[in-house]
């Protein structure tokens, strides 16, 4: 959001990070250290050709009773789907009825291409993979702004993929803190406790009781904008 603002130009503006409203609760985090189970997600611009391919490539790596295929939940492509199911013998996340907290329960790793299903991992220690599934090699390319801000790397050259699978089996690195620039929150002692800093801000504001704002935020000004940072 500041990012944003900033690229507007000169606002007349204050500007708190004070985290994101949809954190996952602390019992939502992944604590599992290496990856057991995997769960391959695709959308609606992504080709089934690819998919097919990435499943095969998995394969390779989990067994069959260890992945889960995530299609969009506005996928229509039902017949390769059922397909996959039976073809592959691999699992089935109905984005449809199951919820991604709830997903995430299930897996350890999602392979996707371009998603906002990333972040959603990565907030809850998910390791996500970035894989390429569009027609067009560069069709698309990282509309989220997910690789450029490093919270995920380009694992679409198979070796790379190859690699990183065999080293999450054995060790799966903690990932949340890739995060933080989507929310301020995570890191510091307010982690989890998004709704409580924006209650306690607003109070303030209103109040023009500023003991609160002034204990728990660094200020700075950037290009003219107020940023209030969690100390």
């Amino acid at each position: 959001s500041l990012d944003k603002y900033l690229k507007i130009g000169k606002i007349d503006s204050v500007v708190f990070l004070l985290g994101s409203s949809k954190e996952p609760k602390s019992d939502e985090i992944c604590t599992k250290d290496r990856v057991y189970n995997i769960g391959i997600c695709f959308g609606l611009i992504d080709d089934v050709s690819k998919v097919e391919t990435l499943i095969q490539e998995v394969l390779k790596s989990y067994d069959c009773g260890n992945i889960f295929l995530r299609p969009h939940p506005r996928e229509s492509r039902v017949a390769f789907v059922q397909n996959m199911l039976s073809k592959y013998n691999i699992g089935f996340s109905d984005s449809q009825n199951e919820e991604t907290s709830k997903f995430f329960k299930k897996v350890e790793c999602i392979i996707a291409s371009e998603s906002n299903i990333h972040l959603e991992a990565i907030s809850q220690n998910i390791y996500a993979i970035y894989y390429h599934l569009t027609e067009n090699d560069r069709q698309k390319y990282d509309v989220y702004g997910f690789l450029s801000a490093k919270l995920i790397s380009n694992f679409t050259d198979i070796n790379l993929l190859r690699e990183v699978l065999l080293k999450l089996k054995n060790n799966k690195p903690n990932v949340r803190h890739l995060a933080q620039y989507y929310n301020e929150t995570i890191g510091t002692k307010f982690e989890g406790k998004s709704a409580v800093l924006y209650d306690e801000v607003i109070s303030c504001i209103k109040t023009e009781n500023t003991y609160f704002i002034d204990k728990t935020f660094n200020i700075e000004e950037i290009n003219g904008v107020k940023v209030y940072t969690l100390r």
